[in-house]
């Protein structure tokens, strides 16, 4: 794949055992696949959205070819919600938009990848059992895939 490759992984850490260990994972993985990875922890709900649109704004200013470009967002969460660490909330659609063809020329036809790990709300034990939703959201470009039914808890 010729190109950068761009990463950009927002952790909120609070409360949550074992996301130490997720981005020491994640910062290895994007370095061995040679993505150039930034790696934030506990943003506010508004950071969320400030950061992306920086990712965004730097990439449409970048000279270079990119490739495609992979986004990490954890946190506590709601269904279309994340929890910032102010305890405020972030509409996961309104991040997800920040990147689209409309808004994020640098990436026009290129593949994106988000991994959103949070929960949905719920708590239903035996709900947790893992299965694959796949179901598009309102933009056509995103494919949308869960690991977890709706209303259901991971475990760690």
């Amino acid at each position: 794949m010729s190109g950068a490759r761009l990463a950009l992984t927002l952790c909120v850490t609070k409360a949550r055992e074992g996301s130490e260990e997720d981005l020491e994972a994640l910062k290895r993985m994007f370095h061995q696949l040679k993505f150039e990875s930034t790696i934030k922890k506990d943003p506010t709900a508004q950071q969320f959205q400030e950061e992306l649109d920086k990712f965004q704004q730097d990439m449409d200013a970048r000279e270079d070819f990119i490739s495609c470009a992979f986004v990490v967002l954890m946190a506590h969460g709601k269904e279309g919600l994340l929890k910032g660490e102010d305890g405020k909330m972030v509409e996961l659609e309104n991040l997800f938009n920040v990147l689209n063809n409309k808004n994020c020329r640098a990436l026009r036809a290129k593949p994106k990848v988000y991994i959103v790990q949070a929960c949905r709300g719920g708590g239903d034990k035996a709900k947790r059992s893992l299965c694959a939703s796949p179901g598009p959201t309102s933009g056509a470009e995103l494919q949308l895939s869960l690991a977890l039914p709706n209303g259901g808890t991971p475990v760690r």
